[in-house]
């Protein structure tokens, strides 16, 4: 746990910010879903399913390449969950908005972030994204399966962080001019910096894709079970960010969150249930 003298420090990094900053927004995605969806008692279009059968086909794919090429690289991995991000702008834009609406926007989060190139617009497109796939998973997929989901992908964003190999997946990605996942900035003002000077070391830094698609999915179900289930968690996510989201040495403890929201999904959960 920081200490509070390391926490008022203003040279410090604020990563844990950043990062509860993009999961407010990514709940706030899950709220306007849930609402213009009417909760969820609606069918997604059948053009979802067909996209979800491609996004599988594609992994699929992938393992197969994995299996064949030893020299296999783990950005693959990322661009998979890249594709699936723009990909999710089109589900959640086309399965919320009407269709000339949901075109339109899609549209736009699709192009804008490479017409302006600002750190914020990066964001929001790919955990729109997110939670497009987030809301895909929540229909589709019942809550045991997103439990058990929810848990692996905290273990993996634990992983994540202490793999080395991540090291070297970032220098490819930045040859290639590839953000394998969302780039947070370590202070406010930062989200509106051009992506290259935000990706600069100590300015910016690149979190996973994955955790953030379930966290996306969790929230639909915390709206189906009461808003208040859903403001309770959003606050807990918040002391976290400010207490225990970073490390003594001001790193981005990313996996927390992930954990947290993890298990008060299965205590929520399973409560209920016991109702």
């Amino acid at each position: 746990m920081l200490s509070f003298r390391q926490k008022n420090d203003k040279s410090m990094p604020k990563w844990a910010i950043s990062y509860f900053i993009s999961i407010s927004f990514l709940f706030l995605m899950g709220l306007v879903a849930f609402k213009l969806l009417d909760g969820l008692r609606v069918n997604l279009p059948n053009f979802v399913v067909w996209l979800e059968i491609g996004i599988l086909g594609l992994v699929v794919l992938l393992m197969i390449i994995a299996m064949v090429r030893k020299n296999f690289s783990i950005l693959w991995w990322e661009v998979v969950l890249l594709i699936m991000a723009l990909v999710g702008v089109w589900i959640f834009c086309l399965s919320v908005f009407p269709i000339w609406a949901g075109i339109i926007i899609a549209v736009a989060l699709t192009l804008l972030p490479y017409i302006w190139q600002r750190t914020f617009l990066n964001a929001i497109t790919l955990l729109v994204g997110c939670a497009g796939i987030g809301l895909l998973v929540s229909f589709q997929f019942p809550y045991i399966v997103v439990l058990v989901c929810s848990f692996a992908v905290a273990i993996y964003d634990f992983l994540r962080k202490k793999d080395f190999k991540m090291a070297g997946l970032f220098a490819e990605a930045w040859q290639i001019g590839l953000a394998p996942g969302v780039l947070i900035p370590a202070s406010a003002l930062d989200w509106f910096k051009p992506i290259n000077k935000t990706w600069e070391a100590g300015t910016g830094q690149i979190v996973g894709l994955l955790p953030f698609i379930f966290m996306a999915a969790m929230s639909i179900f915390f709206l189906a079970w009461g808003y208040i289930y859903f403001i309770a968690v959003w606050l807990i996510l918040a002391i976290i960010a400010v207490f225990v989201g970073q490390d003594d040495k001001g790193y981005l403890r990313s996996w927390v969150f992930s954990m947290t929201n993890a298990i008060l999904f299965a205590i929520i959960g399973i409560y209920l249930k016991m109702l």
